[in-house]
């Protein structure tokens, strides 16, 4: 009972919203993503409205441009429903009720290049190119973080601008739903190097571990582990283990 109240006071203020301009939108997005993500650019309205959504660089200095996208919310029996478009494509519907939220469609295509710029982390330091693909074919998780269904992830011709004219092929990520956490399963689409691995995330505690190898030329495999710090080690002239945390 106590859910389905604050639930309907959260849709009272969500109404209160919708009559603002769309900048309000970057606002509620700095804010739930601890200033991880902006809008820039924005025009419309919070209910029906498009921005820029940009990312900040790994110093935070300046804030990298992702993609231009359109939002509409609409109110509908199981909850509030989001949609996103980027042009004239659908890329995202998004369901959230009293009990979760359910992702009915994703289907984003986006440079990796300001992702990977955006994370402080060892494994980003090697300027990574190419395209990441963000498909499911359904995913369903409660306020409770306990989820049911999967997300793949694909990054297609990978690459790495410390390395020029170097390609690293295409690879995948399936991510899984078991309960609580996700298991992880990483493996190649195509190309000579091959990435074979698994892992696991757990979104209460936002804590990921990943195991997996890398085989490849060992003039390219091999200068990977200089700039990953201790999460990669060589293990043959063409292997490579990387290992998170």
């Amino acid at each position: 009972m106590i859910r389905r109240a604050l639930f309907a006071l959260a849709l009272v203020a969500f109404f209160a919203l919708a009559g603002l301009p769309a900048v309000w939108m970057d606002t509620l997005l700095a804010r739930a993503s601890h200033n991880e993500l902006r809008l820039a650019q924005t025009e419309g309205s919070f209910w029906h409205g498009q921005g820029t959504l940009a990312l900040p660089s790994a110093d935070r200095r300046q804030w990298l441009p992702a993609s231009r996208i359109e939002w509409r919310f609409s109110l509908r029996l199981a909850g509030l429903e989001l949609t996103l478009r980027e042009g004239t494509h659908p890329r995202l519907r998004l369901i959230a009720g009293v009990s979760g939220f359910r992702l009915e469609q994703l289907e984003l295509d986006t440079p990796i290049a300001p992702l990977a710029a955006a994370v402080p982390h060892p494994l980003a330091r090697a300027a990574w190119q190419g395209h990441l693909l963000a498909t499911s074919p359904g995913l369903a998780c409660r306020w409770n973080h306990e989820c049911e269904g999967r997300l793949e992830l694909q990054w297609h011709n990978a690459s790495a601008a410390i390395l020029p004219g170097r390609a690293f092929g295409s690879h995948r990520g399936i991510l899984q739903a078991a309960g609580k956490r996700f298991d992880i399963t990483l493996d190649t689409l195509e190309g000579q190097t091959r990435l074979d691995g698994h892992g696991t995330y757990w979104p209460a505690q936002n804590r990921l571990e990943i195991d997996a190898t890398l085989q490849g030329d060992p003039d390219m495999v091999g200068r990977l582990p200089s700039i990953m710090n201790q999460h990669a080690r060589r293990l043959a002239p063409d292997t490579i283990q990387i290992k998170v945390p």
